[in-house]
């Protein structure tokens, strides 16, 4: 299979910053102190992961912050944002800006998307999201008539702190 030379610019980067953010948490699991409230959630669900049919992520929160990092995959997408909390806990509520990548796997057919979104989290386990993204990339099997400016970023699901 041969890349296409127009999405190297949108997926070098974007690789790039799921590597990073995938790293931090690892390096910061050993610097947690234990009697703390959890720093890291796994979410699941319904268009997680950057907006695939089923996804997941991982955030990570800085500690004695409000600000943490998130990043997450899917069947088809995957996705890295940077999360503000509304109370220094993962189990609060959040807005971010979040960068997805549509259809991963075909790339003459992906889309790039950045923008804000707000998540809404219950006290134990249920999250949904809510956010308009603006378009960075479409793929070449795109017409003309389907390539928007802007998308609605949306997941639901649950998450599980750590």
């Amino acid at each position: 299979m041969r890349l296409n030379s127009t999405l190297l610019p949108v997926m070098l980067p974007a690789f790039s910053i799921l590597l990073f953010l995938l790293c931090l948490p690892v390096f910061a699991l050993g610097q947690q102190d234990s009697a703390k409230s959890p720093k890291l959630a796994i979410n699941a669900g319904f268009l997680m992961g950057g907006g695939s049919v089923l996804g997941a992520d991982v955030e990570y929160m800085i500690p004695d912050s409000r600000w943490g990092a998130q990043v997450g995959a899917g069947l088809s997408s995957v996705s890295a944002g940077v999360t503000c909390h509304l109370k220094p806990r993962i189990s609060s509520s959040f807005a971010s800006i979040q960068y997805w990548y549509w259809q991963m796997w075909r790339p003459r057919s992906a889309i790039a998307v950045v923008g804000p979104l707000l998540a809404y989290r219950a006290p134990k386990y249920f999250q949904v999201g809510l956010g308009l993204s603006y378009a960075l990339y479409h793929g070449t099997d795109i017409y003309a008539s389907e390539r928007y400016k802007y998308y609605w970023m949306f997941n639901i699901g649950a998450y599980f702190p750590k």
